[in-house]
């Protein structure tokens, strides 16, 4: 609905000061996008693949096409394979080449729909860096993702979408916050590990017996006025202690509640 391909049935959109799609021909020109993956051309190269997008903009200057093609692809790291076939590139190199394209002109805002979905851990630091490096030189960044994981790494403000309803919108911090944080340790010890935790100030759940190496796992509630990792606290050998406060145990308590299991993040 943002760049005019599905129409809303109600309310008003406005971007970059346009209301969308009345303004469409105004605002579109400044907006750069890449919705899910990238339509390319396998046998030719990344560079010839970023000449012909480009020659399809009627708004574009033909006579600095070479040049813009040139720089884009030098700005997402592809400018040691511009002459390789598009049909070589890895999964992190194709998204690489989209983000490209949706640079070829001096752009206001840059929407990335599932920029990381389907890499592989390579590829989706490749493409992770790159829209972090876009957003500290400046350029706006509208990513939708369901991976919260992602998200929590790229972005600064978050909005949570649930059935096409907002339920939660502010900084990562604020939404870190919110709710209950808990410890959970897993130790064949479990009453030094009581003791431990209730001396931290946590208040220690009765514990739940594991059958696999004789293990108890306690959870622990950190008070409201103690959330920060105490120093000079440690754990005995055999231990392991896991901390819960992601990002991705936040929202989805909200969507569960409406019956939806996946929700979208819209920074």
């Amino acid at each position: 609905m943002l760049l005019g391909l599905a129409a809303a049935s109600s309310g008003e959109i406005r971007l970059l000061d346009g209301d969308m799609p009345k303004d469409a021909r105004a605002v579109l020109p400044r907006v750069g996008a890449l919705v899910e993956g990238p339509a390319i051309y396998p046998f030719l190269s990344g560079r010839a693949n970023l000449q012909r997008f480009d020659a399809a903009d009627r708004h574009t200057d033909p006579a600095t096409r070479d040049r813009r093609v040139d720089a884009a692809l030098d700005r997402v790291g592809l400018g040691h394979a511009a002459r390789k076939r598009a049909h070589a590139y890895s999964l992190g190199m194709k998204q690489r080449l989209g983000i490209a394209n949706a640079l070829l002109a001096p752009r206001d805002l840059l929407i990335l729909d599932e920029p990381t979905n389907g890499l592989d851990p390579q590829g989706t630091r490749e493409v992770r860096g790159l829209i972090r490096s876009l957003s500290d030189d400046g350029t706006t960044i509208f990513v939708s993702s369901h991976l919260l994981a992602e998200v929590e790494q790229m972005c600064t403000g978050i909005a949570v979408m649930s059935a096409g309803r907002l339920v939660a919108q502010g900084s990562l911090d604020d939404l870190r916050s919110e709710g209950t944080s808990r410890v959970r340790v897993t130790t064949p010890d479990y009453a030094d590990a009581h003791r431990v935790l209730t001396g931290l100030g946590l208040t220690p759940r009765a514990p739940r017996a594991r059958r696999r190496h004789h293990r108890r796992t306690v959870r622990a509630r950190p008070p409201a006025r103690d959330r920060q990792r105490r120093p000079g606290t440690g754990r005995r050998a055999g231990a392991r202690l896991r901390g819960q406060r992601r990002l991705a145990r936040r929202p989805l308590r909200r969507t569960h509640r409406r019956g939806v299991r996946r929700c979208r993040l819209n920074p």
